[in-house]
């Protein structure tokens, strides 16, 4: 694995005092935001399942807004957060690219799972059971969430601020391998986590090859576009 490029030295606090803060951010952000929010809108006898799109789109983005700002809260203790967290110097061409791959990424994990659905008659309907929630106009605050807010929020979380943390401390491949196994467990889609921890490791590559977030943003946009797509279809 390569070295970190220089302007990347600028990282976030150092693990011992960031890890503990991030975890307080996700748990949180996970429990006490998106827990409060759905709390408000789910009636007596209703699952997540049952719940509007809109109702959805309440409970999901305070748990996003939640990881964005505790995000950027963190690593603006004794930092500049936009550099803590690698937010400047955007390049568009990359950015592009990136965008790209991750539709194509997106593709080949569908692909790779296709013989194991068909053999074992497994069942991945996690992405079009909640687009079944959205209708008419509400699907483009499913847009919103998942392509926009998703991105954002857990890149700025998991390859800015605890991958960002874990290069402090050790080698690269580390810092990458721990985070994806964190992102991929965190969305608790146990049938999924094999391609969520394959697309983890290569964002994770992404940010530590460039010293960019950028590109890791419009990574997981462009698989979340696709997949969406599909669902939607």
């Amino acid at each position: 694995m390569e070295e970190l490029p220089a302007e990347s030295a600028d990282l976030p606090l150092r693990p011992g005092r960031t890890l503990p803060l991030a975890l307080l951010v996700w748990t949180t952000s996970v429990v006490v935001l998106s827990g409060v929010a759905a709390a408000v809108v789910i009636e007596s006898g209703q699952t997540f399942s049952d719940l509007t799109g809109p109702e959805v789109f309440a409970v999901t983005l305070p748990l996003q807004l939640g990881l964005f700002g505790g995000a950027y809260l963190v690593a603006s203790i004794d930092r500049d957060p936009l550099r803590a967290l690698r937010l400047g110097n955007i390049k568009y061409g990359e950015t592009a690219v990136a965008f790209g791959l991750g539709v194509v990424a997106q593709i080949v994990i569908i692909v790779a799972y296709a013989p194991f659905v068909w053999l074992f008659d497994i069942e991945l309907d996690a992405a079009e059971e909640l687009a079944a929630q959205f209708s008419g106009g509400s699907v483009m605050l499913l847009v919103l969430i998942a392509v926009v807010g998703a991105p954002i929020s857990e890149e700025l979380f998991y390859r800015g601020l605890v991958q960002g943390s874990l290069e402090q401390t050790g080698p690269g491949w580390r810092a990458i391998g721990v985070t994806a196994i964190l992102f991929s467990g965190s969305h608790f889609q146990l049938l999924q986590a094999p391609g969520l921890l394959a697309f983890g490791l290569l964002l994770g590559w992404q940010v530590h090859r460039t010293s960019r977030i950028s590109g890791a943003i419009a990574m997981h946009a462009g698989f979340n576009s696709i997949g969406l797509y599909l669902a939607l279809g």
